[in-house]
């Protein structure tokens, strides 16, 4: 399933901070007796952009206004790892470039003076927003690198980690996942990072290959907290960098390869299985159900494109100690523009 590639205006949204139960009433915060709510306002149209809006408070009982927003202290779900976006390649660049960059990351990442963003989904190597096709082992057409002598995350010194660096000063609780869209061309049926899938005999050297990233990643002062195999894995676009697994093929891969090698070298990375839409429940329920994968996958991350948001609620059902995780949606509009 492909994105949409344009972003439309801005999504309407409100965002609320409180500390306190029960319904949320409108008006100002003074008149109630409950926690005083601050609330902003972010319209599709922009004329809205996290503007403040007149306070509200939390009351106890069911509230009687049009919107009411009610908590439930004795109903508990997971806790939120964090709220934010990605820096591809291109956006990197235009960020890191900008003169105005300083003024972009704290309004981005700093929690006292800006809207303290503590998220960040990283393509591995190049993605639909990069500039140019790169992986950190490029290998000339008919030739192959199985010992990967010739890794290396230069590519990114430039810009890339530059600013995640500068995100993670801004906000050190910011969490860092990651994502390959594909592996170097020299390991995939395909020749190249488009199209194609991995060959089956260099599972092990792709797992090598991710498990040096993290490490790289690592000693350039950018941990990475969570790892899927790959993005998108059942969908292979023909004008961008893709691979396609099949859910046995992904939980062979993780069981056998990647999550013992990231074991093996000391890394507390967690997988995250499946990072694709919401129109497929037994793709991840494979991995997860699997002997070998399913003890060394954390959970599973979902994107927005097909389907229907339910399908998290079945696969949480089916595995309560795994995690969800809501990792991609682009390019989309509420059908409530308000």
């Amino acid at each position: 399933m492909s994105r949409i590639k344009g972003m439309a205006a801005s999504l309407g949204a409100a965002a609320l901070i409180a500390a306190g139960i029960g319904g949320l009433s409108p008006g100002a915060a003074h008149a109630a007796s409950g926690p005083a709510v601050s609330v902003w306002e972010t319209t599709a149209d922009q004329s809205q952009l996290l503007a403040p809006q007149a306070g509200a408070a939390f009351n106890a009982g069911s509230g009687s206004a049009s919107q009411t927003i009610t908590v439930n202290p004795s109903t508990t779900y997971q806790s939120m790892t964090g709220f934010g976006a990605s820096f591809t390649d291109s956006s990197a660049w235009l960020v890191a470039n900008s003169p105005l960059r300083s003024q972009i990351m704290t309004k981005l990442f700093s929690p006292t003076s800006g809207i303290g963003l503590d998220f960040l989904r990283q393509p591995i190597g190049a993605s639909d927003f990069s500039q140019s096709l790169f992986s950190y082992d490029d290998m000339p057409s008919g030739q192959t690198d199985p010992t990967l002598a010739h890794f290396s995350i230069a590519h990114d010194n430039a810009y890339i980690l530059p600013v995640l660096q500068q995100a993670l000063s801004l906000n050190p609780n910011v969490t860092v996942m990651a994502t390959p869209w594909s592996p170097p061309g020299w390991m995939k049926s395909s020749g190249s990072m488009i199209g194609g899938s991995l060959n089956s005999g260099d599972y092990q050297v792709f797992a090598d290959y991710l498990t040096k990233f993290v490490q790289a990643y690592d000693a350039a002062g950018v941990p990475i907290s969570l790892i899927t195999a790959q993005n998108e894995p059942e969908y292979s676009p023909s004008n961008y960098p893709g691979s396609t697994f099949t859910a046995a093929q992904e939980a062979s891969f993780i069981g056998n390869n990647l999550g013992p090698d990231l074991q093996k070298a000391g890394l507390s990375t967690k997988i995250i299985a499946y990072d694709h839409n919401w129109n497929d429940t037994t793709f991840p329920e494979t991995v997860l159900g699997d002997s070998t994968a399913g003890p060394y996958t954390a959970g599973v991350a979902w994107h927005c494109y097909a389907g229907d948001p339910s399908a998290q609620t079945t696969v949480h059902n089916a595995y309560p100690n795994k995690d969800t995780y809501f990792t991609e949606c682009s390019g989309t509009q509420s059908s409530n523009p308000a």
